[in-house]
């Protein structure tokens, strides 16, 4: 017929497949199990998509991680770097303080009392 829609059950609006793209769109998971739970759909059906949607979700985080491990990596080396220099510059403050600390004293010490 003419202008009817075709009869799988693909990625398109209005099949139960919004659970599994839910997970990945911020604050429509709620309101997508909401719906499929109105709608009457089989709770076995619902637990297989939502495991389809958890176990995507997981590998796409554990893939991003990964990918992304190599640029924490190369900033932590950065930040360690700076750290090194910070705490060399913190030593060589303490012994400009110290060594003027030390200086004061002996000045007082070699005045002659007034």
């Amino acid at each position: 017929m003419p202008g009817s829609r075709p009869s799988w059950s693909g990625w398109r609006p209005g099949t139960p497949w919004e659970i599994v793209l839910a997970r990945f769109v911020y604050g429509t998971r709620f309101a997508s199990m909401f719906f499929w739970g109105i709608r009457g759909l089989a709770w076995v059906r619902f637990a297989a998509l939502d495991l389809v949607g958890g176990l995507l979700g997981a590998l796409i985080l554990v893939t991003l991680g990964f990918a992304l491990s190599q640029s924490a990596t190369a900033v932590l080396g950065e930040v360690e770097r700076v750290e090194k220099r910070l705490l060399g510059g913190a030593v060589v403050a303490a012994a400009v303080v110290l060594g003027f600390n030390a200086l004061g004293r002996r000045l007082r010490a070699a005045r002659p009392p007034a």
